[in-house]
């Protein structure tokens, strides 16, 4: 009996590996706005705008994971600091002081379901603060500064570089893997096989390819240039000398070039500043003659210039956003940008802002943050609530919150359609220990709190099933 029992527990374990590994879309879309800032599913934003909020807030840069916006912002001239801001009521949960930090904010923090990442400038620290309290779960010391560098969240790993290519077990801080590497200035790009990274030009002008589950090395080629690095489903884009270049994932040899304009360079204050989508790739560069900022689009079909937009400021763009036809950009201290993607038409333009944040785009509505305050633009005829509905393309099993967690916790699932749904917790010898829902549901979000006062200790399992599919996020309840 007791082996049975041995046996139904690995089933299950083997079982939810597969599924919750299955659930990890690369995040390239609004996940992480280094990779892309390219919202595929993004249909319902649109110009024309309204001012929808505009609250009281200190951000220098913002990652948004639903309802909540983790933030790293700087008391000038120290600390940096890392808050977590519930966007519904514009409230900051909690707010830690980055130690050893002091400077401007340099870090673009990421969010997982329990954690928030973050680190500031001169720190040599990484750290992962519990989303619930703002306690620092882990944390790792490297040996050189942090600076422009920042945290890349790639489901249950973390990547970063430091003194070497590291992967990490997010939840844990555990090294999974690390590369020692001659010098990498930007942050690496990840796709579902490869992490990449480039060197800066005096550490001898490399660009690699690692497996992203092993770190061995696929590919290192010559590549003189450390700015702009993205990725899509056949190519890595990245600075060659004075040119954008394609390179083929497979073996790194270039399969398309553009070169810059005369007098352009990528923009030195925001050098990973571009943005990815299907059929576009938008550039923010610098015109060092006139010293005057440039969004530039280029046609992924052909790799030829599409259009060119002048900043009518001194300063160059932040990093774009892209969502349904529409790049989103905003001056650094100037004003935010909506221009169509394929003419460069302008669809939207707000002077009234200064803009001190790349804008980010999320529950249909575009943030950005102004003059100590963040703003929220959305359409006035769709409209954004406390509350809006996503409807996703598929059905989603969120990660419970929080995790671990002692007395209850809640989990959040997504609908695209009326569909017939249960949700179950199981315990590792398989029995069902509790049912939240089974019926039918409208399409939408559904979050539904489990009560597990009177479970033991342990790791449990939350199933969502639905006709043709079934998702497992795991729970660990500690008392």
């Amino acid at each position: 009996m007791r082996n049975r029992i041995l046996f139904s527990g690995l089933v299950w374990m083997l079982l939810f590996a597969a599924l919750a590994y299955a659930q990890y879309d690369w995040l390239m879309a609004n996940g992480n706005r280094e990779l892309s800032a390219f919202v595929r599913n993004e249909k319902i934003l649109q110009p024309p705008f309204e001012i929808v909020n505009d609250v009281a807030l200190s951000a220098k840069y913002m990652a948004i994971d639903g309802h909540y916006m983790g933030v790293t912002w700087d008391k000038y001239p120290s600390p940096n600091i890392a808050e977590l801001v519930d966007l519904a009521s514009a409230t900051v949960l909690w707010s830690y002081e980055i130690p050893g930090t002091s400077g401007v904010a340099a870090v673009i923090p990421a969010l997982s379901e329990s954690l928030l990442f973050c680190s500031g400038y001169h720190s040599t620290s990484l750290y992962a603060l519990q989303r619930a309290t703002g306690a620092v779960k882990w944390e790792k010391s490297f040996s050189e500064p942090i600076y422009h560098k920042h945290p890349i969240l790639d489901g249950p790993r973390l990547y970063y570089i430091n003194d070497s290519l590291y992967c990490f077990e997010a939840a844990t801080g555990v090294v999974i893997w690390k590369q020692k590497l001659s010098w990498s200035q930007m942050t690496p790009a990840v796709d579902d096989s490869t992490v990449y990274a480039v060197s800066r030009p005096m550490a001898g002008k490399i660009c690699w390819a690692f497996n992203k589950f092993t770190g061995a090395k696929k590919w290192e080629v010559e590549n003189d240039g450390f700015y702009l690095l993205t990725v899509d489903r056949r190519y890595l884009y990245v600075l060659d000398g004075s040119n954008v270049v394609a390179r083929d994932k497979r073996s790194g040899k270039i399969a398309r070039t553009w070169t810059l304009p005369p007098n352009y360079a990528m923009d030195a204050m925001f050098p990973s500043a571009g943005a990815l989508s299907d059929d576009y790739l938008c550039l923010c560069l610098t015109d060092t003659l006139l010293e005057k900022g440039h969004m530039v689009t280029v046609r992924l079909a052909d790799f030829t210039m599409a259009w060119d937009h002048e900043s009518t400021y001194k300063y160059g763009f932040f990093t774009p956003a892209i969502a349904n036809g529409v790049v989103y950009a905003a001056e650094a201290y100037g004003s935010l940008w909506g221009l169509e993607l394929a003419s460069g038409n302008v669809v939207f333009h707000d002077t009234t802002v200064s803009c001190s944040s790349a804008p980010i785009i999320a529950n249909h509505a575009l943030y950005i943050m102004t003059g100590g305050s963040l703003r929220m633009y959305a359409n006035p005829k769709t409209g954004v609530d406390e509350k809006p509905v996503i409807l996703p393309e598929q059905i989603s099993l969120a990660q419970n919150y929080p995790n671990p967690f002692n007395a209850s916790t809640r989990m959040t699932f997504h609908l695209p359609r009326r569909e017939h749904v249960n949700l179950t917790v199981f315990n590792l010898r398989g029995q069902a220990v509790a049912e939240l829902a089974n019926g039918e549901l409208q399409a939408g979000a559904h979050s539904v709190t489990w009560p597990a006062e009177a479970c033991e200790s342990g790791i449990y399992f939350i199933r969502l099933s639905a006709p043709g599919i079934r998702l497992m996020q795991k729970a660990t309840l500690i008392k």
